[in-house]
């Protein structure tokens, strides 16, 4: 059996800039270097919101939403 992937939708994908990840809890100090759920190293930006940003990369949209649903 191999690694789903989620499907790309059109609020996943960024019309300019550079893709957002997200991490998981806690929050973290911005300037922090921490791992995405997407598995890339990122430097937190110190955005917090209930919800993944439009240009957030498919696996961290994927990630955030599984736990957003375990945990409300």
């Amino acid at each position: 059996m191999g690694v789903r992937q989620p499907q790309v939708e059109e609020r996943s994908r960024a019309n300019t800039g550079p893709v957002k990840h997200g991490y998981p809890p806690p929050r973290l100090a911005p300037g922090t270097l921490t791992t995405a759920y997407c598995g890339e190293l990122i430097i937190v930006e110190g955005e917090c919101s209930d919800r993944p940003p439009r240009d957030a990369c498919p696996l961290c949209v994927l990630a955030w939403e599984e736990r957003r649903r375990r945990f409300w």
